[in-house]
């Protein structure tokens, strides 16, 4: 009797707990559609974490139907079915989470990008900038460049492929004019310092009476004229150099003048006398000036003529030119003077007749004006 009692207990309870087996195992059929349902009503969502919670859902779902057993009673054919479905709602969901992630990054790296860019540019106002300025500015563009190169252009709308490649193209640019102005800066810096120190020891030299010194500080405020006058413009240094040029320029004038006076008390020498030297252009004549206006007349460039940059200067249409007296070279053959009487006109058209002086000096046979005045007679 207790064995059958024992028995009927046994059978109710297996029966008990092959129901709620069955039925714990149709609930998970239920979540399996409910979930496909939940996702279908937030496919438009772009919620990272939405898309993670879901993607940890899909997962426990599938976990669990792949713990129904092809039994009877059973669902099981219905728990495979739901399975596939889930696992294609899942690989759906974790491509929407990547592109999600790329897009995050493409957002995040274009916007930084045009960060940098507008840091760049408003550093760049007002210019001239120091070299740690330029330097700053450099950075900023090649990583706003790194910021865009770092973007992936696989499956980007054809508008917005065509903005990036732009504002790289536009960014590049900007980097060379940047690399540019940072090695005018560069190079300003260092003519500035050599041009200085040849100024400052031409001034030490100047004060001291031995002829041979102030010869040398002639030739050295030269030379650091033309270090300043080299400088780039548009740097930090070219504003101040333009300063020092003229005052140093003015200094030259009065010895230019000195030279002249005395040059102007010697015997002028026959110049149909003196031996041909040889000229910037290669063609050997008995005056050098006659090279130089004969260049002027035919339209052609003078620029080499000049034996600096900071003294060179142009007549307005030349027309003919008549060398006068008072013209020497000196014994050395290292310097000449010559008094010329130019026409020209202006730019109305009218005729001009002036009267210069010219003063050339010859280095390494090659004849250059280190400068010229007009005068009265």
């Amino acid at each position: 009797m207790i064995v059958q009692v024992t028995s009927g207990f046994l059978v109710v309870g297996l029966i008990a707990l092959f129901v709620f087996y069955r039925n714990q195992n149709y609930s998970y059929i239920e979540l399996a559609e409910n979930l496909i349902n939940s996702y279908s009503a937030q496919q438009s969502t772009d919620d990272i974490n939405n898309l993670e919670q879901l993607i940890l859902d899909h997962e426990i779902i599938i976990k669990k139907l792949s713990a129904i057993r092809n039994c009877p009673f059973l669902p099981y054919e219905a728990a495979q079915d739901y399975k596939q479905k889930i696992e294609l709602s899942l690989q759906q969901i974790n491509e929407k989470k990547e592109n999600l992630i790329l897009l995050n990054e493409l957002n995040q790296n274009f916007n930084e990008a045009q960060k940098l860019a507008g840091e760049a540019i408003n550093l760049a106002k007002n210019p001239p900038h120091s070299i740690e300025v330029w330097q700053n500015i450099i950075d900023k563009w090649q990583q706003a460049i790194i910021r865009l190169n770092k973007i992936s252009v696989t499956g980007l709308d054809e508008k917005f492929l065509l903005e990036i490649n732009n504002n790289r193209n536009f960014y590049e640019k900007n980097l060379s004019i940047a690399n540019q102005s940072l090695e005018n800066e560069r190079t300003g810096k260092s003519l500035f310092a050599t041009g200085q120190k040849l100024l400052n020891e031409a001034h030490q030299l100047s004060n001291d009476n031995l002829l041979t010194n102030k010869q040398n500080a002639f030739k050295k405020r030269i030379e650091g004229i033309k270090k300043l006058s080299d400088i780039p413009p548009g740097t930090t240094f070219s504003k101040t150099a333009e300063g020092k040029i003229k005052q140093h320029g003015e200094i030259v004038n009065v010895e230019l003048k000195k030279r002249e006076e005395k040059t102007d008390k010697k015997q002028p020498v026959e110049l149909d006398k003196k031996p041909e030297v040889q000229l910037t252009n290669g063609n050997k004549i008995k005056n050098p000036i006659e090279d130089y206006f004969r260049t002027v007349i035919n339209g052609d460039r003078e620029e080499k003529y000049w034996c600096n940059s900071f003294v060179e200067q142009s007549f307005f249409s030349p027309t003919d030119y008549k060398i006068l007296g008072d013209n020497s070279i000196s014994n050395d053959q290292k310097g000449a003077i010559y008094k010329i009487r130019v026409n020209a006109s202006n730019a109305a058209g009218q005729p001009i007749i002036g009267t210069y002086r010219f003063y050339f000096e010859n280095k390494n046979d090659k004849w250059c004006i280190f400068a010229f005045e007009k005068v009265k007679y």
